[in-house]
Formats: C-alpha cells, structure tokens, sequence
C-alpha cells in the first residue's frame, strides 16, 4: 500500500478480507494509522479461523462464530442519538426491511470496553448479539467491524457510511 491514505473519506476492507489477504499483514498498522489521524475504516465480516492478524482495530476484540439467522429479528438501537447512527444520514429500523439470508454472523466477542455497542439484534429465544463500533475514539477515529448486510434499498441511499452495501465504538 502506497500513497497518502489521508484523502479518502473512508477505507472499507472486503468480506474475509483479513481470511484471504495476507498482505493485510502488513498494511494493518497504517490502516491503524489511518484510523488514528482521523480517517474511517469499515471491516466487514471475517471468520476467527486463519486471520492474518489478530489486531483487526485499535483496541483488542475477537470475533466469534456467533450469528442471528432470523431474517425478521428485532434490531434494537442502543445509542439512536450517537453521530454514527446519525450522521451522514440517520439509520432507522426501516433500513433493516427486505433482509435476505443472515441478519448478522461472526459476532465480535472480548471487545475492549472502549468500543461503542450503537444497537443488538437477535433469533427469537436467544441471547442478543451487540455489534461494535470504534469511534470516535479520539473526537474524530472510526473503526468499525461489521458483521451485518443490509438490504439493496438501504443501500442505495447515498452516503450510507458506515452501514454500506454488501451482505462496532
């Protein structure tokens, strides 16, 4: 990886990017970087088996085998108010309509409590999964692991960072 990362809005690594890319290896302390000067970095899902690192954000997390595979479960917003669900457009339950497959899978677990948990979701009868954000760590950081997809018409709505297209602070 080359270049002044500065520029981009936001950097989104690919689903089991960190499963498949080794020389995430390497890149993941300037990505971490990236984070820290203020940049947004969005990780969807990886399995916990075969990662290339195990300091996928700023603080620890590991990722769990955990998923919700009720395609209707309640989602529960946890901070509705925060910048993140709100900003650069707001994120209400109606993003989480026309759901195919998985509402979520491969969970963080152990987060460091310096995450955010902005909502939970899950199957009827079972515990609730909490997703984690980071950020802003430091007014202006984001890390985000994503282990959820939304629907096509969630995302077409422009500037849906940082819950994009593609089936946690």
């Amino acid at each position: 990886m080359q270049g002044d990362l500065s520029g981009y809005d936001a950097i989104i690594t690919g689903v089991r990017a960190y499963n498949t890319q080794e020389r995430l290896r390497y890149w993941q302390p300037r990505l971490l970087e990236y984070v820290k000067n203020g940049g947004t970095l969005l990780i969807q899902y990886n399995t916990n088996g075969g990662l290339v690192t195990n300091q996928l954000g700023p603080f620890p997390f590991t990722l769990s085998r955990d998923r919700v595979t009720d395609e209707h479960a309640a989602v529960t917003f946890l901070k509705p108010e925060d910048k993140l669900m709100t900003y650069p457009n707001a994120l209400t339950t109606a993003d989480f309509n026309g759901w195919v497959q998985e509402r979520g899978l491969y969970f963080t677990a152990n987060a460091d409590g310096q995450y955010m948990q902005p909502f939970s979701m899950k199957d009827p009868g079972k515990r609730p999964f909490r997703l984690h954000a980071g950020g802003p760590l430091r007014e202006r950081e984001v890390c985000i692991y994503r282990p959820v997809v939304l629907p096509p018409a969630a995302c077409r709505r422009a500037g849906r960072l940082p819950f994009i297209c593609e089936p946690d602070r």
